[in-house]
């Protein structure tokens, strides 16, 4: 018999649904005699069949006892329960192993509903399908995300401190230009008191869109140092979602180039180009400002993609963006000598930790270029030209990078997609 796959009522009860099983079975009487090749031209293939028999071994004979012992067995269903009755019950399951991989402990998970059902579960939705070492690992094991970091330091302050420990080390890498510690450290301090004499202070919000350029990082750093959170706007955004952005988030100040001006917008933001109106913020103090924000206060707003309705702003504050930092410093080996690649898009979340986790550890960061960072030749020839030891990347992006060729390459962290088996 066929099992209804499909339930609509959860609180349907246990008992009560295997009686509905019981019913329907004999309502299918008048169908026994169909052969199962009839079955199968009458019924397309399903993802998985499920079939039981009910055996009874003890079978009276005009008052004799016959006892079944043991039975041939053959089906092609990809699922067949077969229960026998004597003196207690015995279930048996047959299945197709092609239909269910070895990580899925289909037959664990069996033994584990039987038993919640002869304990006495009352109700169809408080049977459990996860196995007791699976809900150890979901909800202990891998929920275990403690670490210790400082819970009082803003994640800006902990590139200055790097920046005492290294401020001659190469920073950031962009075309045939870099930064080191201490350079990237003063422009972005120029920039920070630039931005606080416009009114930036804790809570602010500051758009920035800019291409990939040295510019992206001074600005992020400029306005988490003066004390604001940053908003990443992707130039190759649609005009309508920048629109939702600028709008949605009220930023009162944007960080943009002069030749993007033209592609942004309409908005009410105070326009500031990191490229053309440097001149005049460079005549900033090159000191570390005093902002007084703090761990609780906003570093960054990142916007969701909209798939499933508008964007949401998800606000990230500093105390979560340190332990983020230094957590990845620590699980993916990040060190001085690291060449991390800045790959991902300015305003995925993926960047952001691509950033922190290299400038807080000392470690470069090489921003490509959009052509570069296309799977194919020219990537595999970045990767070994900057002996890149870190990236991460999605899983389309991974089908065509020869691993093995990149033999600077430490850490691979594939991520954003969903991942193929294969």
């Amino acid at each position: 018999m066929l099992f209804p796959k499909e339930i609509s009522a959860p609180d349907i009860s246990v008992s009560a649904y295997l009686d509905y099983i019981k019913n329907y079975r004999k309502s299918l009487g008048h169908f026994q005699n169909i052969s199962l090749f009839s079955q199968k031209q009458i019924l397309t293939e399903q993802p998985v069949d499920f079939f039981y028999d009910f055996i009874r071994t003890d079978v009276n004979m005009r008052g004799e006892t016959l006892r079944l012992n043991s039975y041939s067995f053959f089906s092609d269903n990809q699922v067949h329960f077969v229960i026998e009755e004597s003196d207690a019950l015995r279930l048996s399951v047959h299945y197709n192993e092609r239909f269910f991989s070895e990580g899925s402990n289909f037959l664990a998970r069996v033994y584990s509903l039987s038993r919640q059902i002869i304990r006495g579960c009352a109700y169809l939705r408080e049977l459990d399908i996860l196995l007791d070492d699976e809900r150890q690992k979901l909800l202990v094991d891998w929920n275990n995300t403690y670490a210790d970091y400082p819970k009082d330091k803003c994640i800006h302050q902990l590139f200055e401190e790097q920046v005492k420990r290294t401020p001659d080390a190469v920073a950031v890498v962009f075309k045939d230009k870099q930064l080191t510690y201490g350079e990237l450290n003063a422009r972005a301090n120029q920039l920070a008191h630039y931005l606080q004499a416009m009114g930036v202070a804790p809570e602010v919000f500051v758009g920035i869109c800019v291409e990939r350029s040295l510019e992206m990082v001074v600005g992020l750093l400029g306005i988490l140092k003066a004390g604001g959170a940053y908003i990443p706007l992707d130039p190759a955004y649609p005009r309508d979602r920048l629109a939702f952005m600028l709008s949605d988030s009220q930023a009162p100040i944007l960080l943009t180039q002069e030749r993007l001006i033209e592609k942004l917008p309409g908005h009410k933001s105070r326009v500031v180009c990191l490229d053309t109106d440097w001149e005049m913020i460079s005549q900033e103090k090159e000191e570390n400002p005093d902002s007084g924000v703090r761990a609780e206060n906003l570093a960054y707003v990142i916007y969701t993609s909209g798939s499933t309705g508008k964007p949401k702003g998800v606000m990230i504050y500093h105390e979560g963006l340190c332990n983020l930092a230094l957590e990845q410093i620590r699980i993916f080996y990040v060190q001085s000598n690291s060449s991390i690649l800045q790959l991902s898009s300015f305003s995925f979340d993926a960047s952001i930790s691509e950033v922190v986790m290299t400038l807080c550890r000392g470690a470069k960061l090489y921003i490509g270029t959009q052509e570069s960072l296309l799977p194919g030749p020219v990537l595999i020839k970045l990767f070994r030209q900057q002996s890149i030891t870190h990236v991460t990347i999605p899983p389309s992006g991974l089908v065509a990078l020869p691993v093995e060729a990149l033999s600077n390459l430490q850490v691979m962290v594939v991520a954003g997609e969903l991942c193929p088996s294969n």
